[in-house]
């Protein structure tokens, strides 16, 4: 197709050889190499894999030819910067997934980090110095960071498990999740079974200090 075609222009290489990197897997045996067809879904994931590499490699690039660009001797000055304000973005989308619970983790952190400054920290040097406040109220959000990241019945940690023992997929992930999460206040999970009958995706609700994300966990 032209899409393929274009691509590999780009890359400097040829269709034939673009297609046979994506769709198959070489093997070492006995000092020969063998090539193995990949499932649709290993192609899949070859796919996102080669293209989360290639932008990782040409943000990589651009930032080596700005700071080469802007660069000075040591005894040189120059006015000459470039500055960015990068800060995460809550997501919610209709379908989300571990990108999301990623990203939403990392909001939990920082605003675990504005609360802590602005509101816990502030409040405690009042009180040491007998400076008369009134408490703020505000939502702390340390019972959903533990959700998250905590070990042993955290999200990551039993995503981690389940990872290791591979036998169970999505649906043994969830079903952990719910054994030993399901009570917590922020979670929100059914059974792999209770969801199929509600007609609903296997996955699982975590309330974040701004609003309940339902993550799919299939795929």
């Amino acid at each position: 197709s032209a899409a393929r075609q274009r691509v590999a222009s780009l890359w400097g290489t040829s269709v034939a050889d673009l297609e046979a990197a994506l769709t198959a897997r070489t093997i070492v045996v006995r000092s020969q190499y063998l090539l193995s067809p990949l499932k649709p879904q290993e192609a899949a994931f070859a796919r996102d894999s080669l293209a989360k590499y290639v932008y990782s490699a040409v943000f990589d690039w651009l930032v080596a030819a700005i700071n080469a660009t802007s660069a000075t001797s040591l005894s040189g000055c120059t006015d000459r910067f470039i500055g960015v304000l990068d800060i995460f973005g809550f997501e919610i989308f209709e379908s989300n997934s571990f990108e999301q619970l990623c990203i939403n983790f990392a909001n939990e952190k920082l605003q675990q980090l504005f609360n802590q400054h602005t509101f816990k920290q502030e409040e405690q040097l009042y009180e040491a110095e007998g400076v008369p406040h009134e408490h703020v109220v505000f939502i702390d959000n340390e019972p959903v960071l533990a959700l998250i990241e905590g070990k042993p019945k955290g999200v990551l940690a039993v995503l981690d498990d389940e990872t290791l023992i591979g036998k169970h997929g999505d649906d043994g992930f969830v079903a952990s999740l719910a054994r030993t999460a399901g009570a917590h206040a922020a979670l929100r999970i059914g059974t792999p079974a209770e969801s199929r009958r509600a007609g609903l995706p296997c996955g699982f609700s975590v309330v974040h200090y701004a609003g309940e994300v339902f993550y799919r966990a299939d795929g």
